[in-house]
């Protein structure tokens, strides 16, 4: 009985972390929190490697860290995207998308 909460655990946890939002012809991973901002379990380093595994390439990307925040900002290089930047962030414990629309 435990090893099978566990199994149903996990495959629960891996379907939520699995979940993508397709928003500005982005294959964003997690939810949609309101109109340009979404949430996600993966890891900001993550994040980035699955919109660069979906296809999402033609971008320039800075990055900040302090105490407590993780920042990357990815501007897009292709004026034909749907978006103009997002920011991509960890702030207490929590990864987030923040999307800056053309």
């Amino acid at each position: 009985m435990k090893n099978s909460f566990i199994v149903l655990f996990t495959l629960l946890a891996m379907s939520l972390s699995a979940a993508e939002v397709k928003e500005f012809s982005l294959d964003l991973p997690g939810s949609k929190v309101d109109e340009t901002r979404y949430t996600t379990t993966m890891s900001v380093d993550d994040v980035i490697k699955h919109l660069k595994k979906k296809g999402t390439t033609a971008y320039t990307m800075t990055s900040f860290d302090a105490p407590g925040v993780y920042v990357v900002n990815l501007k897009s290089t292709n004026s034909k995207t749907k978006w103009d930047s997002m920011n991509i962030y960890t702030y207490q414990k929590k990864t987030n998308i923040f999307i800056i629309p053309r």
